[in-house]
């Protein structure tokens, strides 16, 4: 997958996930967006686990690889018949570009305070989960 150059400094990606259901593919767009437009999102706030990025995602067509964490994520949370619009670090953000990843980082707070609702995933129950 080849990102995009972000156009302005006041702009973060937004990614709308495509309805579906648990065994179908995970698909998606990213769209840029700027803050002035005051649109819709979740922020997904997960743990990124395994640095392994061996979960095809088709966004825009194009194949982008994300992490298996993610991509369980996102099973759970998409809808079977709406798409939604989420930001998420990991992909909104060009992680091999370190001048966006800069610069996004440094806009998080303003993502997060901006967002509609934030959700936490902490990953897959485990078999000890109860105990906790």
């Amino acid at each position: 997958y080849t990102y995009e150059q972000l156009s302005c400094n006041d702009s973060t990606r937004l990614l709308t996930i495509y309805p579906g259901s648990w065994e179908s593919p995970l698909r998606c767009s990213l769209t840029e967006t700027p803050f002035s437009e005051n649109a819709v999102y979740t922020a997904l706030s997960y743990t990124w686990g395994s640095q392994v990025t061996d979960v095809l995602l088709d966004c825009d067509g194009k194949i982008l690889y994300i992490t298996r964490n993610l991509a369980n994520a996102l099973r759970r949370i998409r809808s079977e018949r709406i798409a939604y619009a989420f930001w998420i670090d990991a992909v909104c953000i060009n992680q091999s570009d370190p001048l966006e990843r800069s610069q996004q980082v440094s806009l998080m707070k303003r993502i997060y305070e901006s967002a509609a609702d934030v959700l936490v995933w902490l990953g897959e129950e485990a078999e000890d989960s109860s105990l906790a």
